[in-house]
């Protein structure tokens, strides 16, 4: 992964937490996602933040019955992803174990509200 992508690693977001309006999403410093019941402690592949139109776009890959949209997904964050703040779309995969373990591809939420830093 190149510099650029940064943004996109798990280890950026290392204890952070991210709130929507709705719900409060963590990532651990094992790489590990928490707050969502169907895939908490999922291992993270790529995470972003993405505009509403991209997220559009990441939505069509999240059917688990399709296993190849999983690297469609990751080629998306990587494309329309940028750093997590406020405003945008939190949008995550996982990595190809625990998607086959947990049954989907990763997440996307609403509008990331606020950040808290570890």
């Amino acid at each position: 992964m190149s510099d650029s992508k940064v943004y996109a690693e798990p280890r950026t977001y290392a204890n952070n937490t991210f709130r929507t309006m709705n719900h409060e999403y963590t990532i651990l410093r094992n790489g590990t996602f928490h707050g969502r019941e169907s895939i908490e402690g999922a291992k993270i592949q790529y995470i972003a933040g993405i505009s509403k139109d991209a997220a559009a776009l990441c939505i069509a890959c999240l059917d688990p019955k399709f296993p190849k949209l999983r690297d469609e997904l990751d080629s998306l964050i990587l494309e329309y992803g940028e750093e997590l703040k406020p405003g945008l779309h939190l949008v995550a995969s996982l990595t190809p174990e625990s998607a086959k373990e947990k049954g989907r591809h990763g997440i996307i939420t609403s509008s990331v509200q606020n950040i808290l830093h570890a």
